[in-house]
């Protein structure tokens, strides 16, 4: 769904867009995101004995993500953070959170090898549902080209480099229409396969 839509949002932009720079530039961003997805999907679909563990890791995550924003937004004084802070029903949701936070975060320890080889494990959990990073989840997916060819580059558009603003990404829109049919194409093809959908 996630990559369908942006899919959707790529495709809208190609539309409307009144000249290509400025439909690259903000289509490369989604294709980012697409890839992103793409990546995450095929991390837990690639080994069928361990597709239900990732999706439940993927999944229980957003308990982690809910906590962290919590704590991040309510740490402040301004109108909203103040708004969330008087609401009623404030000290059950909290109760709740904390609650599912507790139950899942040994799950996205941190772990750091100090200088004596030993692995000092959490508190802290971790910032996403799987270890290591995007780049590590490409190599593993045999996707390092695509990776560092398009990924990487694009990410200059998602960060506002001057790079990506003054030139915008190598490649053209049609080329980035192109790839993000592919990549939704493929997460498309792991839910077949994995559901038994008949077409």
């Amino acid at each position: 769904v996630r990559t369908a839509n942006t899919w959707r949002s790529i495709r809208t932009l190609r539309v409307h867009s009144s000249d290509e720079q400025s439909y690259t530039i903000d289509a490369a961003v989604l294709l980012r995101c697409i890839f992103d997805a793409y990546l995450q999907a095929h991390l837990i679909y690639r080994n069928s004995a361990d597709r239900e563990e990732l999706a439940e890791l993927y999944l229980d995550f957003a308990h982690i993500d809910r906590f962290k924003a919590k704590e991040k937004t309510l740490r402040y004084n301004n109108r909203l953070s103040e708004s969330l802070k008087e609401n009623k029903d404030r000290a059950e949701g909290e109760l709740r959170l904390q609650r599912e936070y507790d139950r899942v975060k040994a799950r996205y320890y941190k772990k750091e090898r100090r200088n004596d080889g030993t692995i000092k494990i959490g508190p802290d959990v971790r910032d996403k549902w799987y270890e290591g990073n995007l780049s590590k989840l490409a190599k593993e997916a045999g996707k390092e080209a695509e990776y560092d060819t398009f990924i990487t580059q694009y990410s200059g558009c998602v960060h506002s480099s001057a790079f990506s603003v003054q030139g915008g990404p190598i490649m053209n829109g049609e080329h980035i229409s192109l790839l993000a049919s592919g990549f939704t194409a493929r997460i498309v093809r792991m839910n077949i396969e994995h559901n038994g959908l008949a077409l």
